[in-house]
């Protein structure tokens, strides 16, 4: 009984399971360098009986319409049609059309090319545009599409990918569903090429054999109004001979399967990729996933997705690696790391990225990501530089809100709004039957230096004008709210509403020791370098050299505890150099929706301060984008300096 009202409570867990696929994916020659934190303890006090506990939220329905129009000219039309078509037919007209996949490796596709499926029919096999740079001289594009009323399915199960674009510059792709729920998998390890033994609804691969960085063998490439659904690499019937979601261990090797993926091996790099208004759910893995294989590679750069849907796929929503100049926006990420199908990874963040540059994140919700370690709405894994998440709504997700780890450099979290995030706790009565001894605790906002061998920086993080609200919705504990590692160089906190509740007023910040060394020293500036007899850091005050390293701003952040229990002074948790009093009087303080957090209190809201540049930041400009915006959260126009993310109504 426990178990199940845990469940119930937590709004962030999801499992309405409308569809059931297979996963893996193809290629991946490459040496992964997943920074996630890791742990490898399985649990032993899983709920075996495992009932539908969760709390069902409704997704918006798969939209089957043709909407994309193409301004390109073709030189053929291409019509598939496997209902009325042949394939003794040319294709080139829909009273001609041909009738299967497998024609269309016979009719020599390139650039020019235009293919179009019959809508409201589903088709067994793959497209494969591979190699086709060679006879592309000129700037004419491929286009892969559906006619008639509704979208068209590609079905590749048995197959590594639906659509593959390899070493193919300027492709299209529109008004398609793709699916592949499992089917056939010694298809997949019977292949000549062992290492297609993934699966991927769209595969993007920039592949050569020698080591080129500055060349992008692959430009141009967009996705439009494409539905990918219930991927997965095996069957329902099959037991996967690797780990099962229920173990939660972190990044262990499995057969995948993958939304949209984007790959450079080999040196060769990708240039401009378009995804919009995407549907992708159900997918045993990441819904979209972009990443060069190692630091001798160029790329995947100048990349822009937008209004993409993306629920219930077992890894992270999105994760960027080796990704230059992204933009995300406009897009809804819930329950990544769902755990409602065995063959699922069952961990994953809504977004995280590592070792990017340039990358923006903005108005789009992160909510109900789910699993061990990090699962946060959006993280900044480790090796970044100018990442900033702005304007976004983060809900319900177990790991936290912020998570900024080592080597990040001018990196920032504003005008965002946080609602119950952190309330991952391995502790609590109510939660350990559900988590056991596994994952880390969660955190409404971790900024420490981990990276995969030591502590470094991160360096010069801003984090200002966020709305962090924390609701009587769920009725268990958080573990705590700030983790700060003394490796850090350069944190500003300035002008957040921290609204949590008095009974997290202990649990404020964590202090976490390894091998000795005192990591995380939160708002008390203290520090262990040694230990005593027994093995014990032995804790001491960081000297003013320490601190001064430190470079740690906090100021002008109102506390709801300062407002209930303390008269002139927060406690000494809760360090801050100028903290405000007083009631933002929000339209819902218990609400769960971004527009319960308007404040109304004006005079209060209009107390902020203008965001310096912190004085240990090098560069010229603190944030790449500037560090004064011109709106709020909704929009609106900034006259003056505001707490929170919203100004008052």
């Amino acid at each position: 009984m426990k178990l199940k009202f845990f469940y119930l409570l937590a709004l962030s867990l999801i499992t309405l399971n409308i569809y059931s696929c297979n996963e893996e994916s193809i290629y991946e020659n490459e040496t992964e360098e997943e920074t996630e934190d890791q742990t490898d303890n399985d649990s032993d006090e899983e709920d075996e009986n495992d009932e539908d506990n969760t709390q069902n939220i409704v997704y918006p329905e798969e939209d089957n319409s043709i909407k994309y129009v193409s301004t390109h000219e073709f030189k053929r039309t291409i019509y598939i049609d496997d209902e009325n078509g042949s394939d003794n037919n040319d294709g080139l007209s829909e009273e001609n059309a041909i009738k299967t996949l497998n024609k269309l490796s016979e009719m020599n596709i390139s650039n020019g090319d235009q293919i179009l499926l019959k809508g409201g029919h589903s088709y067994k096999g793959n497209i494969i545009l591979k190699d086709l740079n060679k006879n592309a001289a000129d700037n004419n594009y491929i286009h892969i599409g559906s006619y008639g009323d509704s979208k068209a399915e590609i079905d590749f199960r048995g197959y590594p990918q639906g659509i593959l674009v390899e070493n193919t510059s300027r492709v299209e792709i529109s008004d398609i569903r793709i699916t592949a729920n499992g089917g056939e998998s010694d298809y997949m390890i019977n292949q000549v090429d062992k290492n297609k033994l993934y699966r991927y609804g769209i595969f993007i691969n920039s592949y050569g054999k020698d080591n080129k960085k500055n060349i992008s063998l692959v430009k141009d490439i967009t996705i439009s109004n494409v539905n990918l659904c219930d991927i997965f690499y095996y069957n329902n019937w099959e037991t996967p001979p690797s780990r099962p979601c229920k173990e939660w261990s972190t990044n262990n090797e499995q057969k995948y399967g993958w939304g949209i993926r984007a790959l450079v091996q080999n040196g060769y790099g990708v240039d401009g990729i378009d995804i919009s208004d995407c549907y992708i759910r159900n997918i045993s893995h990441t819904g979209i996933k972009m990443n060069a294989s190692n630091v001798n590679t160029a790329p995947v750069k100048n990349v822009s997705i937008s209004r993409c849907q993306i629920y219930e796929v077992g890894g992270p929503g999105s994760q960027f690696g080796r990704v230059s100049n992204l933009k995300m926006s406009g897009c809804t990420t819930k329950n990544s790391g769902s755990r409602n199908d065995p063959r699922k990874w069952g961990r994953g963040s809504g977004m995280w990225c590592h070792t990017c540059k340039d990358l923006l994140f903005e108005n789009n919700t992160f909510e109900g990501a789910e699993g061990i370690a990090d699962c946060c709405g959006a993280h900044i894994d480790i090796g970044n530089e100018n990442v900033v998440i702005q304007y976004c709504f983060s809900k319900g997700n177990a790991g936290g809100f912020i998570e900024v780890l080592g080597e990040n450099k001018n990196c920032s979290y504003r005008y965002n709004i946080s609602v119950d995030d952190g309330w991952r706790n391995l502790s609590d009565e109510i939660q350990k039957p559900y988590w056991g001894n596994i994952g880390t605790k969660g955190c409404i906002m971790t900024i420490n230096g981990h990276t995969t061998k030591e502590f470094v920086g991160p360096y010069y993080t801003y984090i200002y004008n966020n709305t962090i609200v924390w609701t009587e919705n769920l009725k268990y504990k958080n573990p705590f709210i700030f983790e700060m590692a003394t490796s850090a160089t350069g944190i500003l906190v300035m002008n957040n509403i921290f609204w949590v509740p008095e009974r997290m007023n202990t649990t404020w910040s964590e202090h976490s020791y390894d091998n000795g060394t005192f990591i995380n020293n939160a708002f008390d500036f203290k520090v262990a370098d040694q230990v005593n007899a027994q093995g014990k850091p032995i804790v001491r005050d960081m000297t003013e050299e320490e601190i001064n390293k430190l470079n740690f701003v906090v100021k002008n952040n109102l506390y709801k505890i300062y407002n209930n229990s303390f008269n002139d002074i927060l406690p000494e948790k809760y360090w801050d150099e100028k903290p405000l009093k007083g009631n933002p009087q929000f339209v819902n303080a218990t609400g769960i929706k971004p527009e319960d957090f308007v404040p109304q209190n004006s005079n209060l809201i209009n107390s902020g301060m203008s965001i310096p540049k912190l004085e240990s930041d090098n560069t010229a400009y603190g944030i790449k984008l500037g560090l004064t915006v011109s709106k709020d959260f909704f929009g609106n126009d900034i006259s003056t300096p505001i707490i929170g993310a919203v100004i008052p109504r």
